[in-house]
């Protein structure tokens, strides 16, 4: 019988602290559209990207003193929730990148474009050790990235992903997908020439899986990824390391413009996970 992989006490730490980073994430998208709705409500339309840019806030603060006292108190408790997963936010992401700072296979993750110490952590946790996987088409195997194939004599059919494996990898793999193919030269080439013949989706998952492969080769070979950004594996590494010695966070909870001003917009604003 083959072994079971069974994960270390730092692993199984890691994950711990990806996967309550990853609620924090999803609080966030679940407050936004809280926010959203007391906006639609009062017919109040925010054309931005994202209603928690600086626009968009400064839109809500001027909302904010045309509507009833009652709804202004909700708006203002939705807003001091965020600013406090944002400090939450901010004290999590410093504490993997302490963790993060003496894991070379960390260090290797992030020398992808779009591959922040969070993303990285929550790859490696998965992963573990690469070497217990033969070959690249195995791991991708494990994530769950490569065709259902039904087999009837001598006719292969082959359909949609499998999905096995921990979906938490491949949650993490596609979504990384999808900011590789805007920042790699590399990956939106690769795109780009299959989703004229897939389709946007398939194109996303068919990357995807290319990507598992390079993960792969990265690990096991200990080389970086390289390409064309020549000084962001060594500004993001920078980065993590500075980010692993902060500790600031404050106690200040007053709502309406000084809240508005406080909170952290670049940790709500652009939050992919939902």
């Amino acid at each position: 019988m083959p072994e079971s992989y069974l994960p270390s006490k730092e692993i199984d730490e890691i994950r711990s602290l990806v996967r309550y980073r990853r609620s924090l994430g999803k609080e966030i998208v679940v407050i936004k559209n809280k926010v959203h709705s007391i906006l639609t409500l009062h017919g109040i339309r925010i054309n931005e990207t994202d209603i928690l840019g600086k626009r968009g806030m400064e839109m809500i603060l001027n909302f904010s003193k045309t509507i009833n006292e009652i709804e202004r108190s909700i708006l203002n408790d939705l807003l001091s929730r965020l600013k406090d997963i944002a400090e939450r936010i901010r004290k999590i992401e410093n504490m993997m990148a302490n963790i993060g700072k003496d894991i070379e296979e960390v260090k290797l993750l992030m020398s992808f474009p779009g591959i922040d110490v969070y993303t990285a952590l929550a790859i490696y946790s998965e992963i573990g050790d690469i070497s217990r996987f033969p070959d690249k088409e195995h791991f991708a195997s494990y994530a769950g990235l490569v065709p259902r194939v039904d087999q009837s004599g001598e006719r292969e059919i082959h359909g949609k992903i499998t999905k096995k494996g921990p979906s938490i990898l491949r949650f993490f793999i596609v979504n990384t997908v999808h900011t590789l193919i805007k920042l790699s030269p590399t990956f939106k080439k690769m795109y780009m020439k299959l989703v004229r013949r897939l389709g946007k989706n398939k194109a996303v998952i068919a990357v995807a899986r290319k990507f598992a492969t390079i993960i792969y080769t990265v690990l096991k070979t200990k080389t970086p990824f390289k390409e064309e950004f020549e000084d962001l594996y060594e500004r993001k590494i920078k980065r993590m390391e500075k980010k692993s010695s902060l500790a600031e966070f404050t106690e200040d909870y007053s709502i309406t413009e000084n809240l508005i001003k406080s909170i952290d917009i670049d940790h709500l604003s652009k939050e992919p996970f939902s």
